[in-house]
């Protein structure tokens, strides 16, 4: 029996900064990955790239005041909570609510729990994505 693609895609911190760190662009990679798969940024990330974008020095303050204006093109998840566990929250509860969900992310270590909870990764090699977690 055939699974059903993921149907969102959940953006961390890591990933969001991708297009301005390494010119990778994250949605059209997921559009060749996951075509017509729904793009979600939890708040606790917009609330993380407001703070770099404040707080932050350098390229750190510049990419991520650039992230700010990419991010606004994707659905936002209103969430509390702060951090990995916050995204990993959103993850779950967009499951529960029904949703196919995959995560992509950069961090190594949010791999890991993403695909310890069964979760597809969209993960990053060099200047391409990577589907990890789910054949078709």
């Amino acid at each position: 029996m055939r699974v059903p693609p993921p149907d969102v895609v959940i953006l961390d911190t890591s990933v969001v900064l991708l297009p301005f760190e390494k010119g990778l662009d994250v949605q059209k990679e997921t559009e060749r990955l996951l075509p017509g798969a729904r793009l979600v940024v939890p708040s606790p990330v917009v609330n993380e790239l407001a703070h770099l974008a404040a707080e932050g020095k350098g390229a750190s303050r510049r990419n991520a005041k650039a992230a700010l204006a990419y991010v606004v093109r994707f659905d936002e998840y209103k969430i509390g909570g702060k951090g990995d566990d916050a995204v990993i929250q959103a993850c779950r509860r967009l499951e529960q609510e029904g949703f196919r969900v995959a995560l992509a992310t950069a961090d190594q270590a949010m791999r890991f729990r993403a695909r310890g909870k069964g979760w597809p990764v969209l993960t990053i090699r060099g200047h391409r994505a990577f589907l990890d977690g789910y054949a078709e």
